[in-house]
């Protein structure tokens, strides 16, 4: 299971003496999202990476013992 978490907090101040005003605005967010992966992944080799707003998250699979092909023969009736 991959989990994705991020959180938003934002604070813009204005002021303005002649016009006699304050402003203050706060916003905040938080964003969750699960995926099951279809294999099973190796945690200690994930990364993730953050550019111009694109996460990139590489997962690479767990090194297991690679298969044969296996021959199955095809008969006449």
């Amino acid at each position: 299971m991959l989990t994705i978490k991020a959180e938003h907090k934002e604070e813009r101040e204005e002021k303005d003496e002649k016009k006699h005003y304050h402003l203050v605005e706060r916003t905040q967010g938080t964003f969750l999202r699960r995926f099951s992966l279809p294999f099973e992944a190796d945690a200690d080799k994930a990364a993730a990476h953050l550019e111009k707003g694109l996460l990139k998250v590489t997962v690479p699979r767990l090194a297991t013992e690679q298969k044969k092909p296996k021959s199955i023969p095809v008969g006449k009736k």
